[in-house]
């Protein structure tokens, strides 16, 4: 008798753990969905990141600067030939 009060509360101790551990693991499934939806949205954005942040599109502005440069290249010869 003695063996089965102490199985008995054995069991309400470990029963009370499982139940803490399901709650931790429903938490943290939690979390690692809010962060996957987080991170898709982030992952929409191409540009590089440097420690954790986005770098501020150096090649778009390039790629600009070189469009810019071109068109009035394109300007200054064509009105040099007339």
């Amino acid at each position: 008798m003695d063996e089965n009060k102490r199985l008995k509360k054995e069991n309400g101790a470990l029963s009370s753990e499982l139940a803490s551990m399901k709650n931790k693991c429903k938490g943290l499934f939690d979390l690692v969905a809010t962060y996957e939806n987080i991170s898709k949205k982030e992952d929409e954005d191409v540009r590089p990141k440097l420690f954790g942040v986005r770098l501020e599109g150096e090649r778009e502005r390039k790629i600009k600067r070189g469009e810019e440069i071109s068109e009035t290249t394109t300007i200054l010869l064509s009105q040099s030939c007339k």
